[in-house]
């Protein structure tokens, strides 16, 4: 008989010790970490997400039979990453789900992903401005968004941390 195991001690001891390395400064109240090997996303894409409502970081279908199985995985350590991201945004810089502004391109995303990456990379020079994809300039007389030169574009920000490597290898290049 196959049983689901959903709050597994092992996945949940890796959340504890990401959080520990990307917020040491607010580790009360952390999110359990939930892998369902089932089930289908409300969005219907995402494979994970972080619920502020009942405190908890959902991996569903492929990547919660990987977190079952191996939950060191790379894979697994990213996605939970992520979305420590999201439960930093929510509990610690005041995100509500109510915002018009989608959670990922809300300023406390940039900032977040801001404080994770220079506690996962220390030893290279991020500035904040780099998780920051757009700025405004004017074109006649309308307002347009452009790319910031040596930024994350909108497309790596959302999939942060795992679209690091191209601005890491820019930096290593300078």
């Amino acid at each position: 008989m196959r049983v689901q195991r959903n709050l597994d001690p092992e996945l949940q001891k890796v959340v504890l010790e990401e959080a520990d390395r990307l917020f040491p400064e607010c580790m009360a109240r952390l999110p359990l970490c939930v892998a369902l090997p089932t089930g289908i996303h409300p969005y219907n894409k995402a494979s994970a997400y972080y619920c502020d409502s009942g405190l908890a970081i959902v991996l569903y279908q492929d990547l919660g039979r990987i977190a079952i199985s191996c939950p060191t995985d790379r894979e697994i350590i990213a996605t939970i990453r992520h979305e420590l991201c999201h439960w930093y945004q929510h509990r610690h810089l005041g995100y509500q789900q109510t915002s018009s502004v989608n959670c990922h391109r809300h300023r406390t995303w940039s900032r977040a992903c801001f404080v994770a990456s220079s506690r996962l990379w220390p030893d290279v020079s991020l500035e904040e401005r780099m998780f920051r994809p757009f700025s405004s300039v004017r074109v006649g007389d309308r307002v347009c968004r452009t790319q910031k030169a040596g930024a994350l574009t909108d497309t790596e920000l959302h999939n942060w941390p795992r679209q690091m490597d191209r601005l890491l290898a820019d930096l290593a290049s300078t």
